[in-house]
């Protein structure tokens, strides 16, 4: 029976230590770690299906586009990143925020030792990121707005397990974009609401 665990998992990528803010794996899968695509011998654990990222004011849109690629690349196991970015500024009317969904380029090779090429670049779905890549003020509803991750993504390149009544498995992994923010907004303290 497959069920979505949430996991705290250090990830350890080729030339630095890095530990995800929050990962989601995938139980079982499969049975065996032989035959898992995430399972990863020189690390001897299972890479997360999922990995989120958040960054306050410390990291460039560079530094989390290149993170965004390690996770991603042919160097980890991952399939999905979810990233949001908070600036934080003196004034808290100021204060914004920018997000988006990664995924692995499916059509990739299979990830093979020695990679012969390039690996492809991560895909930023235009549906699950914010309008034209700007930031947004903390301070706007976004209320109503949901970004929908399909779970094959998270099982890729195996199959979405069956589902029954009693373990449903569901099409998509759904993030309330209103509730990330009140709850960041919860999270500074912030009474300028």
């Amino acid at each position: 029976m497959a069920v979505i665990v949430l996991k705290y998992l250090e990830l350890k990528l080729p030339g630095f230590r890095k530990q995800p803010d929050c990962s989601l794996i995938l139980k079982p899968c499969p049975d065996s770690p032989d035959n898992s695509p995430f399972w990863s011998a020189q690390h001897k654990a299972m890479w997360p299906s999922l990995v989120a990222e958040v960054a306050v004011s410390n990291e460039s849109k560079a530094e989390t586009k290149q993170l965004i690629s390690k996770y991603l690349s042919d160097q980890a196991k991952s399939n999905v990143v979810v990233s949001f970015q908070f600036h934080l500024n003196d004034n808290p009317q100021e204060h914004r925020w920018s997000g988006c969904v990664a995924h692995r380029s499916f059509g990739a090779p299979p990830l093979v030792e020695p990679l012969q090429r390039p690996y492809p670049a991560p895909v930023y779905p235009e549906a699950l990121r914010f309008p034209e890549d700007k930031s947004l003020p903390l301070s706007q509803s976004l209320q109503g707005t949901i970004w929908r991750i399909p779970v094959t993504w998270l099982y890729h390149p195996l199959p979405v397990p069956a589902s029954s009544p009693a373990r449903p498995i569901p099409s998509y992994l759904e993030i309330d974009l209103e509730r990330i923010r009140l709850t960041a907004i919860k999270g500074l303290d912030w009474q300028g609401m």
